[in-house]
């Protein structure tokens, strides 16, 4: 009987050892919380942004495969009726008139090495700026040309819409 209370006072001596054990740990982290970073900032402020930021990264993938493949339907959805490319000649155009170049061209496009970096500038709108190499054929020749870009989207219910681009060669 003796064996049987010191084993049984030995296993509650053991779990409560180990209760107070995690509330040390518990205490440790809740006050080192502030120096770790982002524990000052709410989640849910956090987390919109990076999903915001994703979605606008697809959205840049969608137009890159709208190019390749003169998708005028995604296009169409992607771009804001008030759209407008300027590019390296320093010609503007419009949304339709972007499209129907696209959609027309005679050319095959490749896109070869894209980086981008992506900010917000305000509550709905982000800017995607970066660099790309693209390759473009044409009636047996090719040519491999640098450009950096700027696009910028906003959100028009609950989707991210293109409202401007400017496209520059580098040389």
């Amino acid at each position: 009987m003796q064996h049987y209370l010191r084993d049984k006072l030995s296993l509650l001596t053991f779990a409560t050892l180990k209760v107070i054990l995690l509330l040390y740990g518990i205490v440790i982290a809740v006050l080192c919380a502030p120096w770790s970073g982002q524990a000052h900032r709410d989640a849910s402020q956090v987390r919109p942004e990076r999903g915001d930021q994703r979605m606008v990264l697809e959205a840049e993938r969608v137009w890159e495969r709208a190019l390749t493949m003169r998708d005028e339907a995604a296009l169409d959805r992607l771009l804001a009726p008030e759209f407008v490319s300027r590019n390296t000649d320093g010609d503007v155009r419009g949304k339709r008139q972007y499209i129907a170049e696209v959609v027309q061209a005679r050319y095959k496009l490749f896109f070869l090495k894209k980086n981008r970096i992506i900010t917000r500038a305000g509550d709905d709108t982000y800017l995607v700026r970066g660099r790309l190499l693209v390759r473009v054929e044409f009636g047996g020749r090719t040519l491999t040309a640098r450009f950096q870009f700027a696009h910028r989207f906003v959100r028009r219910e609950f989707q991210w819409k293109a409202v401007d681009e400017e496209v520059k060669q580098i040389k």
